[in-house]
């Protein structure tokens, strides 16, 4: 048709067919750039791109069907077979690869968009494009962003990253599959493959890692740092989890805290558990409020509660026992069922099982003959205990029974002899 349009180039079959006023437009193939009117400085290249454009501006379209349906978007940018192609009235697009955006927002009260995606079918959208009207988006993938509708302000790399999403937003995942189940969770990052894989609705997490937090789904505010770290958590909240395999285990358990290879490794659902070493806590399943620090601290305990172990295997052993406290290398290491026990010095403990209310003080304190309820300090090569004042018992009524008025009396006081000294300021007590 006439057009007084000018500086436009054409080639192929009724390209720029029905320009007017347009100028500087390019179109290159079999209609193509089609019902263009008074649209400047746009470039179509495919058979159909940007065939029903009639003012927009600024728009690049590449490929069969390419941005086919824009009439008034403009400065959009569509490659690959029918990218962008809903897109009628939104503005700075970026749509790389087949069917990129394919399903982006159709209606004509026009807006900028800022989403970006680039691969097979990348931020593609819901069946019904005019519910699909998210902003800043990134994907950078296959099918990144697939099913994204409303989310916003979210960033995909990887295959099927983020591939679910609908309305989800804030979320940042890096790598194959990650965040790919996620529907509606917010403010979720994943960075490695399969990292927080089939997170939906869970907020606030942070995968960092091959498979880290894997299977979540509706846990939150939980943070797996390190391969498989949290792998099997499901609905468990306020984790936080650094080392390969740390909390590999943990499904249901909340607030706590592992640091260290396998540390907290077997916990399912305990909750209040802090590991800090090599294999911490490695058997816990359901205890809770336990404290390990130190290599292998608390190695095998499965449902020992409220205790804590401080330095190399310390608490080793223990299985069932509660309250114990154990600090120092190896201190504690034998105990397994026994309950209440105190154990402070390199290799304090008794060589014997299931001691209750036991003390221990000092270097390799304990041994055999150790007794329940009991107060020991130093080993045998301890030669004195000494102190500026003498031990004192008890003399409160609460805690004596059997008693009797049979004491002497008045016969008794009178023959003590009170005297009065001063310490000789010369003599060392050593």
């Amino acid at each position: 048709m006439n057009s007084t349009g000018s500086d436009n180039t054409t080639t192929g079959y009724r390209a720029l067919y029905l320009n007017t006023f347009g100028s500087d437009n390019t179109a290159s193939g079999w209609y193509a750039l089609y019902n263009n009117n008074i649209g400047i400085h746009n470039t179509s290249i495919g058979s159909g791109s940007l065939y029903n454009n009639t003012t927009g501006n600024y728009n690049t379209a590449s490929g069969l069907g390419a941005l086919y349906n824009n009439t008034t978007g403009g400065y959009n940018t569509a490659s690959g077979y029918q990218a962008l192609f809903a897109n009628k009235a939104n503005n700075r697009s970026v749509a790389i690869g087949p069917g990129a955006m394919y399903n982006a927002d159709d209606r004509t009260s026009g807006r900028e968009t800022f989403n970006t995606a680039i691969g097979y079918e990348a931020l593609k959208g819901g069946y019904t494009a005019s519910n699909n009207t998210g902003q800043n988006n990134t994907a950078l993938g296959d099918q990144t962003l697939f099913s994204n509708t409303t989310g916003n302000e979210n960033s995909a790399t990887g295959a099927w990253a983020l591939k679910n999403n609908t309305s989800g937003s804030y979320n940042t995942a890096n790598g194959r599959s990650a965040l790919q189940s996620n529907t509606t969770g917010y403010n979720n990052t994943a960075n490695g493959a399969s990292a927080l894989q089939n997170n939906t609705t869970g907020i606030s997490n942070t995968g960092i890692g091959m498979n880290a937090l894997a299977a979540n789904i509706s846990g939150n505010s939980n943070t797996a740092i390190g391969k498989f770290a949290m792998i099997s958590n499901s609905t468990g909240f306020y984790n936080t989890a650094s080392g390969e395999s740390a909390m590999v285990a943990n499904t249901t358990g909340s607030n706590n805290l592992a640091e260290g290879y396998n540390a907290l490794y077997m916990n399912t659902d305990g909750t209040n558990n802090t590991a800090l070493g090599y294999q911490s806590l490695h058997s816990n399943t359901t205890a809770n409020g336990n404290t390990a620090t130190g290599y292998q601290s608390l190695y095998v305990n499965n449902t020992g509660t409220m205790n804590t172990a401080n330095g190399y295997q310390a608490l080793l052993g223990n299985t069932t026992g509660t309250n114990n406290t154990a600090l120092g290398h190896y201190a504690g290491s034998y105990n397994s069922t026994g309950s209440f026990n105190t154990n402070i010095g390199d290799n304090a403990y008794p060589t014997i099982y299931g001691l209750n209310n036991w003390t221990g003080l000092g270097y390799n304190v304990g041994s055999a003959g150790s007794i329940s309820n009991s107060v020991e300090i130093g080993n045998y090569f301890v030669t004195r205990i000494q102190g500026q004042v003498a031990f004192t018992t008890y003399s409160d009524g609460r805690i004596k029974d059997n008693v009797a008025a049979n004491v002497p009396g008045l016969d008794f006081i009178l023959k003590l002899r009170p005297v009065t000294y001063n310490l000789k300021s010369t003599v060392r007590m050593n």
